[in-house]
């Protein structure tokens, strides 16, 4: 018997035992085969991740996180990013991560050492705030909202991951919650990505400053204002006229819509 076949094996009968045997500072060893089998990196039907789902291990992945070895957070998060992955699963997955406090570790997460938990952490919170519209509430209150934004300002390592996540926050933000993004600086700083050669794309961003802007109210021309002050008009009528055609369309909407006399603003 091989021992590719004895450790696969082994990992079975781990895994079906999991959630009994679970400790959070239980063997990295041992976490880690149970969570590389459902890794990101791994190829999984939807018939999988119900399994998954349906296993009750999400309860103790959730809680892997706040494990020791920098390896298993990361494991633990490339899970929760892999049932994400799976679309007709995305409602089901927030509720249930969210349910099981993965916001609690935010905290520690964002403001880890290591680059790759950052930086995992980050894609994990952005599928979570596609997934769960209501979620920004959460994200302030707890204080992720403030993290996420210093990250973009001052973290080179992990900035188009934290641009990202901003930008979901910024789209899904409500009315009662822009003030507080408007005081942290976000809005200004996802303008400032339009003028910048970032990873993440000016379409999107255009798109999310848009749905922004679309259920702004009562703070629409606070927000337009500040979008006028900090130079992001003249970034948004540049795209408009020299962007490719997704980011002039989107361009000319927002113009359309809350600029109408925006080119003799921007000049």
């Amino acid at each position: 018997v091989s021992l590719e076949k004895i450790r696969l094996v082994v990992v079975l009968w781990l895994e079906n035992n999991f959630v009994t045997m679970y400790d959070p500072q239980t063997d990295a060893t041992i976490l880690l085969w149970v969570l590389n089998r459902h890794s990101r990196f791994v190829d999984m039907s939807d018939k999988d991740m119900r399994q998954l789902i349906n296993s009750g291990l999400v309860p103790a992945i959730v809680s892997s996180l706040a494990h020791t070895q920098d390896q298993v957070k990361v494991a633990a998060l490339e899970v929760i990013h892999n049932l994400f992955r799976t679309w007709d699963l995305e409602y089901d997955v927030g509720s249930l991560v969210l349910r099981c406090g993965i916001l609690s570790h935010y905290g520690a997460l964002l403001s880890h050492p290591n680059d790759a938990v950052r930086s995992e952490a980050l894609h994990v919170l952005t599928f979570v705030c596609i997934s769960e519209h209501w979620l920004v509430r959460e994200i302030i209150t707890e204080g992720i909202l403030g993290r996420v934004v210093e990250l973009v300002r001052n973290d080179p390592l992990t900035h188009g991951e934290a641009v990202s996540t901003l930008s979901q926050i910024v789209s899904r933000a409500s009315p009662v919650q822009l003030p507080e993004l408007i005081k942290l600086g976000a809005i200004t700083l996802l303008l400032e990505e339009l003028d910048s050669d970032g990873r993440v794309s000016k379409y999107e961003i255009l798109m999310d400053i848009g749905a922004m802007l679309n259920h702004s109210e009562p703070y629409t021309a606070v927000i337009t204002s500040i979008i006028r002050e900090c130079g992001g008009l003249a970034s948004i009528v540049h795209l408009a006229d020299h962007g490719d055609e997704l980011e002039g369309d989107e361009a000319n909407e927002i113009i359309a819509k809350f600029f109408p006399s925006a080119r003799n603003e921007a000049d």
